[in-house]
């Protein structure tokens, strides 16, 4: 099993792709110290969301009603976009296509102001010793934008596998729900 690997030759259903610059994709994969039942659980809030991208990336609702609790199947979720919580990034749009608990696997169709297109699955699985391994599968279209959009999602998704492994250490620990 790979800790951590990127793919650009696969797509998000794994099948083999020829290079195509307007149009990219990568998985990245890192095991968690957590149950896969705490990290699903927790994958599904925004503030989880928000945790694990802080600083580099920051957002809320673009109608500045309060974040939900959970992220709902069919939901989508407008927010306005910001680096280091002050620097604009505009608009984006994210569409929950899929949020199967079963499976422990959600599907996001995003746009925005700076992305044309922007499809991420995420997957939760169990490892055999009841730790998780977490991929995030991403597949960007933006135009001339996407080379520079790859580049920029390995080094975020990275940093956001980082944070959820510290994350994860908190939630292997005992708690009250």
């Amino acid at each position: 099993m790979r800790k951590q690997g990127t793919d650009i030759n696969r797509g998000l259903g794994g099948a083999a792709q020829a290079f195509n610059p307007t149009m990219m994709r990568f998985a990245l994969s890192t095991r968690l110290l957590a149950a896969p039942e705490r990290v699903w659980q927790e994958l599904r809030k925004p503030v989880t969301l928000q945790k694990v991208a802080y600083p580099l990336l920051t957002f809320r609702m673009s109608d500045g009603q309060p974040l939900p609790d959970t992220f709902q199947a069919g939901g989508t979720y407008r927010l306005a976009m910001f680096s280091f919580g002050f620097l604009p990034l505009g608009r984006h749009s994210i569409h929950l296509v899929k949020l199967d608990p079963a499976a422990r696997e959600l599907y996001t169709h995003e746009h925005g102001d700076l992305i044309q297109n922007w499809n991420h699955r995420i997957s939760v699985r169990e490892t055999n010793h009841g730790q998780t391994h977490y991929t995030d599968a991403l597949e960007i279209a933006s135009g001339w934008k996407t080379v520079f959009l790859w580049l920029y999602a390995h080094a975020f998704f990275r940093y956001r596998q980082y944070r959820r492994r510290q994350l994860a250490k908190t939630l292997s620990q005992p708690h009250d729900d």
